[in-house]
């Protein structure tokens, strides 16, 4: 499963962010002493919330980064010359967002 592109901006660094930012909690206890385990278990759902965010934020943006090459696919088709290698292109970016996405909303 391709998840990198070179003409999109980066997956890995948004998934080491997102694994950070829903684990911070989790990490810091090894340093600091909570007060209670309800604000502990509040902190982490805080932290999980926040990395719910980044994901659907990344899913929403693949979607409408998806539907526009679909829509430059259409309109490269009805031009006179058929470049196939750029519809080639658009088809691989294409398939790179959809597995973005697959993998972005099994963990929502």
């Amino acid at each position: 499963m391709t998840l990198e592109h070179p003409l999109l901006k980066a997956f890995e660094p948004v998934i080491t962010e997102t694994y950070n930012i829903a684990l911070a909690s989790e990490k810091a206890t090894k340093n600091i002493v909570f007060p209670s385990k309800e604000s502990y278990i509040g902190a982490c759902l805080n932290d999980f919330n926040k990395a719910q965010n980044i994901i659907a934020a990344e899913v929403i943006e693949a979607y409408e980064m998806q539907k526009e090459r679909e829509q430059a696919i259409k309109n490269h088709r009805r031009e006179s010359i058929v470049n196939k290698e750029v519809i080639a292109e658009l088809n691989l970016q294409i398939k790179v967002l959809e597995n973005r996405n697959t993998c972005s909303s099994a963990a929502l």
